[in-house]
């Protein structure tokens, strides 16, 4: 059984949210990758922790 998330869509008040920061962003000149965002329960976050670990990437509060 495949545990991943999928794409969904994001609830309509973090949507707006997520509009505003990419304006933002682009107004600023910033060029990036899309994020995908997923929102889990807490059991679905826990078994991707379990299973799969998150992604590895820099560690952000060392800047």
């Amino acid at each position: 059984m495949n545990h991943r998330p999928t794409h969904t869509e994001l609830p309509d008040a973090l949507e707006a949210h997520r509009v505003k920061i990419d304006a933002k962003a682009r107004e600023l000149g910033l060029d990036y990758f899309d994020v995908v965002f997923e929102v889990l329960d807490f059991q679905t976050m826990n078994q991707i922790a379990a299973y799969g670990g998150f992604p590895v990437r820099y560690p952000h509060w060392r800047f």
